[in-house]
């Protein structure tokens, strides 16, 4: 663990990430604030952060990320004038008053425009002379209109933003160039924002076990050469990463992702043949990629599951000795042999495997038990 969490999240992402994360953040809580009026609470936070990597000893340097973002929120004047009752959630502790903050969160609001860019004829100058306020601009707009999608899905549109100002300033019609790019980026995040509040919907009203058998399906469908051994530590990462995304964390979401990718990038033939390509990209590309590579081929010889978990004398043994372990594995067994089920699917097998179980192991001839039921 680090003395303090700032000053690490801050030397993990550097200067220029760790801002534009910091600028999503407080966009996302405070929707109705200007973008100069957060660019002051950025610098705030940033130069904590400086200090803190200067002196991880420095008082407030031991706060956790989450009190120092909400500490600071609670201290803008007349946050009551724009916000009503939600400046009641600065006398509530942490972690409520955290809960509190998201539940003012209103997606698509009315008071928020689109994002409208610069006009065709000066946005090619205008990337060239203030790259980061445009960028910035983009990043604020996303952010307060889209208060639960993740830091790390803006700054990946806005990197695709970048490549589209890239490619059509080189065009003669820069106009019609990026409208047609901006359609692919909207829908993209349509896409990933309804994913997203789906994953943290799961997260939150079926909690971790069954968040964690959804993804452990699509991880097995997705990368079926893996091991069950890579597949659970990237599962226990995966979990972690979406609870501080969907708890609004997003700096420690976003280093904690790139840190994932970093580690399934160091090794990629060991999950999937279709990720390789995504490793030579920058970090913010980095992960959107893999997270939208397509299934690996299957193994080609992967034996029959019937003699493993029917046909076997041991399996009211291995059932017995840890539940969640056997069924863990018989989810990633069963899930990497057919990636044409959807989730639902698989998980209503696994559940009819254990109830079978639970009724056979009990009694005196467990095999005639489920070759009965079978």
């Amino acid at each position: 663990d680090h003395k303090s969490e700032i000053a690490h999240r801050y030397n993990d992402l550097k200067e220029e990430t760790f801002k534009a994360v910091t600028m999503i953040t407080f966009a996302q809580y405070l929707q109705r604030c200007s973008y100069e009026g957060l660019s002051k609470l950025v610098k705030d936070v940033v130069d904590l952060a400086q200090k803190c990597v200067a002196n991880e000893d420095a008082p407030e340097c031991a706060k956790s990320l989450p009190s120092i973002f909400l500490d600071e929120i609670c201290q803008v004047e007349k946050l009551r004038d724009s916000y009503g009752a939600m400046a009641d959630c600065c006398s509530k502790a942490d972690p409520e008053r955290n809960q509190c903050f998201l539940s003012f969160k209103i997606p698509q609001p009315d008071f928020v425009q689109p994002y409208q860019r610069p006009a065709s004829d000066v946005i090619c100058k205008e990337y060239q002379d203030n790259r980061v306020s445009l960028l910035g601009h983009f990043i604020y707009t996303v952010a307060r209109r889209n208060p639960f999608l993740y830091a790390p899905t803006i700054l990946g549109l806005a990197a695709e933003y970048e490549h589209a100002l890239q490619d059509c300033c080189k065009e003669s019609d820069v106009g019609a160039c990026l409208d047609a790019k901006a359609v692919a980026i909207k829908e993209r995040a349509k896409k990933l924002s309804v994913k997203q509040q789906y994953s943290c919907g799961i997260l939150e009203k079926f909690g971790e076990r069954t968040f964690k058998a959804d993804k452990l399906v699509h991880l097995s469908q997705k990368y079926p050469k893996a091991t069950l051994a890579d597949i659970i530590k990237i599962l226990g990462d995966i979990k972690g990463i979406y609870k501080e995304c969907c708890e609004g964390d997003m700096v420690e979401c976003m280093d904690d992702r790139a840190e994932l990718m970093t580690y399934m990038c160091s090794k990629p033939e060991a999950f999937s043949s279709k990720i390789k390509h995504c490793c030579e990209k920058p970090v913010v590309e980095r992960s959107q990629c893999i997270i939208e590579a397509d299934f690996d081929d299957k193994p080609e010889d992967l034996p029959s599951l019937v003699d493993k978990y029917i046909n076997n004398n041991e399996v009211c043994k291995s059932f017995e000795a840890g539940h969640d372990a056997f069924l863990s594995e018989f989810i990633y067994e069963y899930s990497r042999r057919h990636p044409e089920f959807s989730t639902q699917l698989i998980l209503r097998i696994a559940k009819g495997y254990e109830t079978l179980l639970e009724k056979c192991c009990k009694t005196d001839n467990p095999a005639e038990c489920y070759a009965n039921a079978v």
